[in-house]
C-alpha cells in the first residue's frame, strides 16, 4: 500500500504518529459473517475489544447522504454514537465516509483496538485485499481509513448481512437530512469537513 504524501500530512494533522513498534491487525480470509444477530453478538464478545458499526444513506445513487455509526465496549454496551451530514454523495462514498468518521470517534476515545463492522461487503473487501479503486475521490477516503487504521495497536474487519446492522443504519438515515459536514456525536453538535 502506497500512501501519498498528503494523505500522511492529513495522518499528521490528525496527530497520528507511526512508528515501526505499530503493529496492523492483518486480516484472514474469514472477514464475513453470515450468522444470526445473537451469534454475532457472542462473536463479539469473545473478542473482548470495542466494536465499531458503521453505515451510510444515499437517498439516489448520488443522492442527498448521511454516514452513521455506534461504537460498543467490550460488553456490548453502546457508549457512542454518530451521525454525519454529506449532502450530496453516492451509497458507496457514504458508506466510507461513515467508516472515516467511526475510526476519527474511536481514536477520539483513545481506543487502541477496535473491530470494525459493517453492511459494506465492498468497502470490507477493498481494505480486506488491500486493493485500489479507481474513483479518486473514493481512493482518497480509502487511503485515509487505511492511514487510521494504522494508528490502532489492533483492528478486525467484519462484513454483516444488513440484518445484522439495522440498529446502525437510524445513525446513518438519522443523518441524511443534516448539512454537509454537520456532525451530531453522543447528541453534541460539531463540524467536520468532508474529504
Amino acid at each position: 500500500m502506497n500512501l501519498s504524501q498528503h494523505d500522511l500530512d492529513w495522518g499528521a494533522s490528525m496527530g497520528l504518529h507511526f512508528s515501526s513498534e505499530i503493529r496492523h491487525h492483518k486480516i484472514t480470509k474469514e472477514w464475513q459473517f453470515r450468522g444470526k444477530e445473537n451469534e454475532l453478538s457472542d462473536l463479539l464478545l469473545k473478542q473482548s475489544r470495542s466494536s465499531f458499526f458503521f453505515n451510510g444513506a444515499a437517498k439516489g445513487n448520488p443522492g442527498l447522504a448521511g454516514a452513521g455509526g455506534i461504537i460498543k465496549n467490550k460488553e456490548g454496551i453502546t457508549v457512542a454514537n454518530f451521525a454525519w451530514g454529506l449532502e450530496q454523495s453516492s451509497s458507496l462514498q457514504a458508506e466510507a465516509l461513515a467508516l472515516l468518521q467511526g475510526l476519527k470517534q474511536a481514536k477520539a476515545m483513545d481506543l487502541s483496538e477496535v473491530s470494525i463492522i459493517g453492511d459494506s461487503q465492498a468497502i470490507i473487501k477493498v481494505l480486506v485485499e488491500d486493493s485500489s479503486l479507481v474513483d479518486i475521490s473514493l481512493a482518497r477516503i480509502i487511503s485515509r481509513i487505511r492511514i487510521l487504521m494504522k494508528s490502532f495497536w489492533t483492528t478486525s474487519l467484519l462484513y454483516v448481512l444488513r440484518e445484522n446492522n439495522k440498529d446502525f443504519d437510524i445513525e446513518a438515515n438519522r443523518a441524511v437530512p443534516l448539512s454537509a459536514g454537520y456532525l451530531l456525536a453522543d447528541e453534541i453538535e460539531s463540524w467536520d469537513s468532508i474529504p
